[in-house]
């Protein structure tokens, strides 16, 4: 009995072995990939979401990092009058996958439709229709929310344009409270991880576009269906085969974290304007520690930041870079305010930063024992003061569905210039600083926006002379190789170069170089402070060496000038060194306001404006 078991067992594994087989031979020879799905945004959707919306052309600039720019065409909404775009523009779109693995001769020469939002030094490409090539990728495609299938892709230039303007000339306005970047979130990855407010506005259609399974104008083949589309509310389903709006939500996706019945029912249907609140608007508290900033809205949400103070400390806080940003909910019952957080963007995971869910950190909920138009106190005793300026989403980068992170015309970097001045002990004057090493520090500063630094490593050389090194400080950027040739009257042979890495390989071999080259080696890793580096043989020559692995380093000239070159935008962590002086106990003011020193660490406010800088107080190195 026990060997016919095994007979069969051995049977039944032929069997499965020859079906396996046989499925195999069955398939076409041209075997197809399993699908992906991909969200996309509708032509209305763009349209409604977007402030301005301009035709331009891609032409050749010398001048900018990709040799390419946007040059305006013609104005289609509102707008500027613009000689040009900024160069970072092209970089949005390459971002967005709409040229991504294109040639720079495919890009050269095209013609676009640049949505943009936000005015000033907010403006921002927040999404594109591509002309010259429209079936490229369904991020820079011209997708109706009207029609059926692969219908839905509109192919030339000009019905495209003319769609356009029979959708602006409807003017068709986005509903209160609707913040377009977070709508456009409804399409992201992930979408149950997104704020509730991100339903203000749009809705999204089940369209399953096949266009893109197909090969497209390029010969490739994406193997992606087109699902779900963004349209605006007034777009009806139409052919399409479901539809998701805030309505049609099921009570489990957000509504569980609503209050009561009422308050999630008004959410839903309720007329916001009913809402006449004292708190709606934005409101800013101060503790011991941080800083708490919320934007109260009519539909009972809210958006929050959350600042660690400069000198406090929090590891959770910490973790996001001192710098907590999320939306949640409000509502007043019986006059007792309760807040809560539902999405935040989480910056501790991967290279990009998105929205997700959390429950924490707690947001107070308390009493009101005040409300007026200036101030709200709590009886858990914060006192909140009213602000001008709302909370803005796109001030914090994260994933977005077309650029990826959020980032303005490129205003995301500024370039600004530092003038140092010190008063010593027997001076009453302040005097110019020279060699004052200003470093940026990532812990404690925002995380960066927009794309990073260039990152094509240099050749950098300094000078050994009779007086020491030229220049004093050298700045590198893990990558680069520092090269060390020999300047003075003293004979070449007599210097002996050391450096004393922390990071870095202090051995290893050395290849013989050309004189008067005396030193070279290539510097792999950032180094945490300033490094010395000196010769052996003469005691009066020595310099040093700034090393970072993101390039944010400025040292003064002989007249107490730095500029600050592509630098992040805001409020930054900043760590003043001078190889003379320490700056721990310092006072220091920029632009007359004395700011917070812990330990020579600063917070600056750095825009393209000028700042100068006056430190008293600092103790001379022996």
């Amino acid at each position: 009995m026990p060997q016919a078991n095994e007979t069969m067992k051995r049977l039944r594994l032929t069997v499965c072995f020859l079906a396996a087989i046989g499925l195999i031979l069955a398939l076409p020879s041209d075997g197809r990939a399993d699908l992906y799905a991909e969200g996309a945004a509708s032509l209305e959707w763009k349209v409604d979401a977007a402030d301005e919306i301009y035709l331009a052309e891609i032409v050749e600039d010398g001048k900018s990092r990709y040799g390419l720019r946007f040059e305006p065409l013609e104005t289609l909404k509102a707008g500027r009058e613009l000689s040009t775009f900024p160069h970072e523009s092209v970089h949005h779109c390459i971002l967005g996958r709409a040229l991504r693995y294109r040639p720079r001769d495919e890009k050269l020469g095209t013609r676009w439709l640049l949505f943009v939002r936000g005015n000033g030094d907010q403006a921002r490409v927040a999404d594109v229709i591509n002309l010259t090539h429209p079936t490229a990728s369904w991020g820079g495609a011209a997708i109706s929310g009207f029609g059926k299938g692969n219908a839905r892709v509109l192919r030339d230039p000009q019905v495209i344009i003319e769609r356009v303007k029979e959708r602006i000339r409807l003017a068709k306005p986005l509903p209160v409270d609707c913040i377009p970047d977070l709508t456009d979130q409804l399409y992201a990855k992930r979408t149950q991880h997104i704020p509730l407010a991100a339903w203000f506005g749009g809705k999204l259609l089940d369209t399953n576009i096949m266009l893109w399974d197909e090969k497209n104008e390029f010969g490739e083949d994406h193997d992606t269906v087109v699902t779900p589309l963004l349209v605006p509310l007034d777009v009806p389903l139409g052919s399409a085969y479901k539809e998701l709006s805030l309505e049609t939500l099921p009570d489990t996706y957000h509504f569980n974290f609503m209050f009561d019945g009422a308050t999630g029912d008004f959410v839903r249907r309720g007329n916001p304007l009913d809402n006449k609140s004292e708190l709606i608007g934005t409101w800013r508290s101060e503790s011991d520690d941080r800083i708490l900033t919320i934007t109260f809205y009519h539909r009972l949400t809210c958006l929050y930041r959350i600042e660690l103070k400069p000198g406090a400390s929090d590891p959770r806080l910490e973790s996001f870079g001192g710098v907590c940003f999320g939306a949640g909910r409000w509502h007043v019952h019986r006059g007792y305010l309760r807040l809560g957080s539902i999405s935040q963007i989480d910056y501790r995971f991967g290279k990009y930063p998105e929205w997700s869910f959390v429950y924490e950190p707690k947001l107070p909920s308390s009493r009101v024992v005040e409300v007026n138009k200036d101030r709200i106190r709590l009886a858990d005793g914060k006192v909140f003061s009213r602000m001008n300026e709302p909370l803005r989403v796109h001030d914090h980068p994260h994933i977005h569905p077309f650029y990826m992170i959020s980032e303005g015309w490129g205003l995301h970097r500024v370039r600004s210039r530092i003038h140092a001045t010190i008063v010593l002990d027997d001076e009453v004057e302040p005097v110019p600083l020279s060699d004052l090493v200003l470093l940026w520090k990532k812990r404690g500063s925002p995380p960066i926006q927009g794309p990073p630094r260039p990152t094509k490593p240099r050749t950098v050389r300094t000078k050994l002379g009779d007086n020491g090194f030229e220049p004093r400080i050298t700045v590198l950027r893990a990558g680069d190789t520092l090269e060390i040739e020999a300047a003075g009257s003293r004979p070449v042979v007599d210097h002996n170069i050391n450096v004393e890495w922390f990071r870095n390989e202090v051995r290893g071999f050395r290849s013989r170089l050309d004189l008067p080259l005396i030193y070279q080696r290539k510097v792999s890793r950032d180094e945490p402070a300033l490094m010395p580096i000196q010769c052996n043989i003469h005691d009066d020559e020595h310099g040093y060496l700034a090393v970072t692995d993101h390039g944010n380093v400025a040292v003064t000239d002989e007249d107490g000038y730095a500029t600050l070159s592509q630098w992040p935008i805001g409020r930054q962590k900043l760590v003043v060194i001078h190889p003379d002086y320490d700056f721990g106990d310092a006072e220091i003011w920029a632009n007359g306001e004395k700011v917070e020193n812990s330990k020579s660490a600063i917070w600056l406010d750095l825009t393209n404006d000028n700042i100068e800088l006056r430190i008293e107080g600092a103790e001379h190195r022996e």
